[in-house]
């Protein structure tokens, strides 16, 4: 998303762009595709992390529907930052609308159909949603995708150009979610492990609809600073007013009845 919104803005640059996100889509579903084949993922969940056999049992089975994820949200990031620098930034909410919409549908349907583990509805839902969201925004982005290739490009960027400007970004986004495994590890060896590893999810959630103003905030300020930095003061400015109701919501829920 923060790539495709900062520099895929012709051509070659777009054609660069895809072609790496397409084969990042690529490894990073191969290596999911590993991590649920029943040896490893009992190595990692049951050894490992020392998950009870019962949460071991039911994670695998939400995982291996959670195999489309990876490769749904590269693709719909791609398309999703094209729109953000084209200027339509209401279609991107637009996409958000349409994932909701078919995770309800999801959830629902699953949930009719008998009796289905909760996790396993979870998994079903986000994943059907991720991928009508994805589908969503390549329709939406259409009109922009053509604007883009027909713009004339000078010297297309190099591979080695694409990784040292996303290697940053990947590596920001890995530090801060490799912390969850490394929690929920603690937590298997802790007391009350089944208890405490239902509950996590909970809280988990709760804080990232504090999270996601921050956490979209980071392709407005590349959108408007470019590399003039007018905007400088007022994006600072509106980002620590973000911070703040994003703080003082969550301490409204958690320090107050």
């Amino acid at each position: 998303l923060t790539a495709t919104t900062a520099l895929a803005k012709d051509r070659a640059s777009f054609l660069a762009f895809r072609r790496f996100a397409w084969r990042l889509n690529g490894v990073v579903t191969a290596a999911l595709l590993v991590l649920v084949l029943p040896s490893v993922f009992d190595f990692l969940a049951r050894r490992l992390l020392a998950l009870p056999p019962e949460v071991a049992s039911l994670a695998h089975r939400a995982t291996v529907l959670l195999v489309p994820w990876p490769a749904a949200i590269g693709y719909r990031r791609f398309y999703q930052g094209l729109l953000i620098r084209a200027g339509l930034t209401r279609r991107v909410a637009w996409g958000t609308v349409v994932r909701l919409a078919a995770m309800a549908a999801a959830a629902f349907t699953a949930r009719a159909a008998g009796d289905v583990a909760g996790a396993t509805v979870g998994a079903w839902a986000l994943t059907a949603g991720v991928v009508a969201d994805a589908a969503a925004s390549r329709v939406m982005a259409a009109g922009t995708v053509a604007a883009t290739l027909r713009t004339p490009s000078a010297a297309p960027p190099t591979w080695g150009d694409v990784v040292r400007f996303y290697r940053p970004l990947a590596l920001t986004s890995t530090i801060a979610l490799a912390a969850q495994p490394v929690v929920t590890f603690f937590m298997g060896q802790a007391r009350h492990p089944v208890e405490s590893l239902a509950g996590l999810p909970v809280v988990n959630a709760l804080v990232f609809v504090f999270r996601t103003p921050g956490l979209s905030y980071q392709e407005v300020a590349i959108a408007l600073l470019g590399r003039s930095w007018d905007n400088l003061g007022r994006v600072k400015a509106f980002a620590a007013l973000l911070g703040g109701l994003a703080s003082a919501g969550l301490a409204a829920i958690a320090l107050t009845p």
